[in-house]
């Protein structure tokens, strides 16, 4: 309790100043109050820098695109009374934003040892929780994958994503500030909100179309053909960044492996941008690839002649996907190549 009243201590009153470190502090009755200070206003300094606001948005243009989400919340909450999958819309964003809040802590501790990379790291492992929203979302009372219900669930996150994380929202809720922290890189910003918006628009396009062909034009349960895209996506992905910051620069008899890739749009700019990758963070996605087609080849949800098929095209291909693909928009290029290669081998291979 003591710590989390320091964290909201450090997030209504920033101060950018630099703590005075002295000489003088003395083994006397003041010695852990000055470390005490010390402390809070080294937190402080960390704090306003990692929450840093949008420079680009007015506060009145900003105020005013919170207030309109509040709107149509309310109008969503008005339309739950007569439809369930709103409820549930709002149960399973719930529990993604109660995560992305729990993994602003290892950036407060860790900050001042790892620097502004923590978020990096803290960012992608936070994705993972897509996985268990696929399974979570079947087990809500009164909610199914049909068409439907995941365009509305998705219009709703997006709506109450970008509601809570806008630039307004998060200057007068501590809790919102804390929960955008974890994803905040710093070479995202001021775009972090738009960049992560996007590609969770251009991905679920993906999806949806493929859910649209599965549920029409196939016989079976053929659900897999988007879940694998997705845990790849999740894990694949997710590791790429905290390996290829650990090992893309070199490490031991490992060389350095990066290189350079654009943003789908950066500073007015269509396929601008310079931002890092590596090939050691890549070759997670191989790996994860790999390990997920044997798994569901154990679990009898694809055959062998399938595995064969799929270990041989898949991995090679999610990988030189996730290397060539726009900055935090390799997701919907991910799902676009893995259901196309999925979708071709299950409907050709026995």
């Amino acid at each position: 309790m003591e710590r989390l009243k320091t964290f909201t201590c450090a997030i209504d009153e920033p101060d950018y100043s630099e703590p005075e470190v002295g000489a003088d502090v003395t083994f006397s009755s003041t010695k852990t109050m000055d470390l005490e200070s010390t402390s809070n206003e080294r937190r402080k300094s960390i704090v306003a820098r990692i929450s840093e606001e949008w420079t680009e948005t007015s506060e009145v243009r900003s105020e005013n695109e919170y207030m309109a989400s509040v709107f149509i919340l309310f109008v969503m909450i008005f339309l739950s009374f007569s439809y369930p999958v709103f409820w549930n819309s709002f149960l399973l964003f719930f529990f993604e934003l109660v995560w992305q809040y729990l993994w602003s802590y290892p950036v407060y501790w860790y900050y001042e040892s790892f620097g502004p990379k923590i978020i990096n790291y803290t960012r992608k492992f936070s994705h993972i929780v897509r996985i268990p929203k696929f399974f979570l979302s079947s087990y809500i009372p009164s909610f199914s994958k049909t068409i439907r219900n995941m365009i509305i669930r998705f219009i709703i996150a997006q709506t109450l994503y970008m509601m809570v994380f806008n630039n307004y929202a998060r200057g007068v809720f501590t809790f919102f500030k804390h929960a955008f922290v974890a994803q905040n890189r710093e070479e995202d910003k001021p775009y972090t909100l738009r960049f992560q918006v996007t590609e969770d628009i251009l991905r679920f396009a993906v999806y949806i179309v493929f859910l649209y062909i599965l549920e029409n034009y196939t016989d079976g349960d053929n659900e897999m053909i988007i879940f694998i895209p997705q845990v790849i996506n999740s894990i694949g992905d997710g590791l790429a960044e905290p390996v290829g910051i650990t090992f893309g620069s070199g490490y031991g008899c490992i060389p350095d492996n990066r290189y350079r890739t654009s943003a789908l749009y950066y500073k007015g700019e269509w396929c601008s941008g310079s931002f890092t990758r590596s090939v050691a963070g890549s070759s997670m996605v191989f790996l994860s690839t790999i390990v997920i087609l044997i798994i569901e080849w154990q679990l009898g949800v694809i055959s062998l002649g399938q595995l064969y098929w799929l270990l041989g095209i898949l991995p090679p291909a999610m990988t030189f996907t996730e290397a060539i693909a726009p900055h935090t928009n390799d997701g919907p290029f991910l799902a676009l190549v893995g259901c196309l290669i999925l979708f071709a081998v299950v409907e050709l291979v026995e």
